[in-house]
């Protein structure tokens, strides 16, 4: 179980800091159309882009935290409604190839709560 909290922590951490850092340096530009499109944009614009900057940070400070080790049950639990939300973006406003990926970050980062339950016990008791 150890080994495949070690894999799924690195490559979810590896993946975090590559989609946050697309997100400033558009390397790879998704594929979004119709209102998908309408609402990153609007998410880059309204407030300054304050809601898809936040985004960004927690991202890459989550992918730093996961491959690092240091902090992982209290990333996975900041980052849960960032993942939650990119799953539900794709399966109501984007369905692409997209969605494989959102559903597969979202349950590693599911994995990585799961693992981390005894850090949780004491807020839930």
């Amino acid at each position: 179980m150890e080994i495949a909290y070690t894999i799924i922590r690195l490559f979810a951490g590896a993946g975090l800091i590559f989609f946050g850092l697309n997100k400033i340096f558009n390397w790879a530009q998704p594929p979004y159309k119709g209102d998908g499109l309408r609402l990153i944009n609007t998410l880059k614009e309204v407030g300054k882009g304050y809601l898809w900057k936040i985004v960004i940070v927690i991202e890459i400070l989550a992918g730093i935290s996961f491959i690092t080790g240091i902090w992982v049950p209290l990333f996975a639990i900041i980052l849960f409604p960032v993942m939650l939300n990119a799953y539900l973006f794709h399966l109501f406003m984007d369905r692409s190839k997209g969605m494989i990926g959102a559903l597969l970050f979202y349950g590693m980062n599911i994995f990585l709560l799961i693992h981390s339950k005894a850090h949780y016990l004491a807020i839930i008791q």
